[in-house]
């Protein structure tokens, strides 16, 4: 039974299963490390709540060779995560990090050289980004182009969305077979030799990784640059402080992070679903029952973070959550940090003269009551 200050809601019965949502940065902190929570789902009959994005979906139906499988079981995912692993291990990071400050700065760059107005998030976020996931999975980085247009193909209205994804697809195969076949000083080639050669269900994981990572695993970071820009644009007074003053980069690059929403397909909020009976602040969530954290919200919690709906580039301290906490932390986080910076330092840098091509208000936002990014984001300079 919830008490008069509960922290935590109840949203309904979806399937049969309890669904609660929290929101309060002290409640939703604490629940994003609490062991008695997992990422999978308890029960069957609460599997639609856990389902991969259709897209994955489609993308794991075509690794498997046409297969009715659609939905990975938990045993297949922990394999994946391992795998994801090691390709952001330390070294690997470690590799690609100066390569992300001199891919951003070349790419700022060429902007000079482009009739003006330019959309930002085609000519420069989304190439840095492409460009830095082909460093990390050791992939020609010259073959980001290719890639960048299956997707477009994949994603356009009455374009050829399942010829851009069988490219992509054919793509991946070839990748692994031949790394596979001539192995090389690469953390891709690391990865095939960490399971024996004929283990052929390895190397389609490895397959639909590549082929999720470079499709879309990218695409969020990428979007965090353009609502960087876009904020940036949009209060001129912050985007004066970081052209005068460029050591407020990382800084800038946290409040960014702290107000995007870095999950737009689930509202952003992630879930969890409880292994046990528990009490959250006075209300009892039974085993099975499923719990949606809401991040966004908790970034926005008036009782950690002054002027909360403020963006400010010099809010010190910033203990936002947004690339989530504890275990279940994203894997990705450092490289989307380094991108962010990189991207706002040569962008500033290199464009004092940035702005907006359009009003403020015809941006429009990818999630427009959560934005996460932007559909076009035309500039000048």
């Amino acid at each position: 039974m919830a008490t008069a200050e509960a922290t935590i809601e109840s949203i309904g019965i979806a399937e049969g299963v309890q669904a609660w949502r929290a929101e309060r940065y002290a409640t939703v902190k604490p629940l994003l490390t609490d062991q008695r929570l997992d990422i999978f789902t308890p029960a069957p009959e609460s599997s639609s709540w856990d389902s991969d994005p259709k897209v994955h979906q489609i993308m794991m139906r075509m690794t498997a060779g046409g297969g009715s499988q659609v939905l990975a079981d938990k045993e297949d995912r922990v394999l994946r995560r391992r795998i994801m692993n090691k390709f952001f291990s330390g070294g690997n990071l470690m590799r690609v990090t100066p390569l992300v400050s001199e891919a951003a700065e070349e790419l700022a760059a060429g902007l000079a050289d482009l009739p003006q107005p330019i959309d930002l998030r085609t000519s420069f976020s989304r190439p840095l980004c492409a460009r830095t996931m082909s460093e990390l999975l050791s992939v020609p980085v010259e073959d980001t182009a290719s890639f960048l247009k299956w997707i477009d193909e994949a994603s356009a209205p009455g374009a050829r969305p399942m010829a851009g994804l069988r490219d992509f697809m054919a793509y991946a195969h070839k990748l692994v077979a031949d790394r596979r076949k001539n192995p090389r000083d690469d953390v891709l080639s690391d990865v095939l030799r960490s399971r024996a050669d004929g283990d052929k269900l390895h190397d389609k994981r490895i397959v639909n990784l590549l082929f999720w990572m470079l499709a879309m695993g990218w695409q969020n970071a990428a979007a965090n640059i353009d609502y960087a820009i876009a904020l940036l644009l949009t209060n001129p007074g912050q985007h004066e402080l970081l052209k005068n003053d460029p050591a407020l980069v990382p800084g800038a690059a946290e409040e960014v992070i702290r107000l995007s929403n870095s999950q737009p397909s689930n509202d952003g909020m992630v879930v969890r679903y409880a292994m046990e009976d528990i009490v959250v602040d006075g209300t009892e969530i039974l085993a099975g029952n499923v719990l949606f954290l809401d991040i966004w919200t908790a970034n926005r919690d008036g009782s950690v973070f002054a002027d909360p709906l403020a963006f400010d580039i010099t809010r010190e301290p910033n203990p936002h959550i947004g690339f989530g906490h504890g275990v279940y932390m994203c894997n990705f986080s450092h490289v989307a940090r380094t991108e962010l910076r990189a991207g706002l330092a040569a962008v500033i840098g290199t464009l004092p003269r940035l702005r907006l091509a359009e009003p403020p208000e015809r941006l429009q936002y990818t999630t427009p009551s959560k934005p996460s990014g932007v559909v076009r984001l035309p500039v000048l300079f």
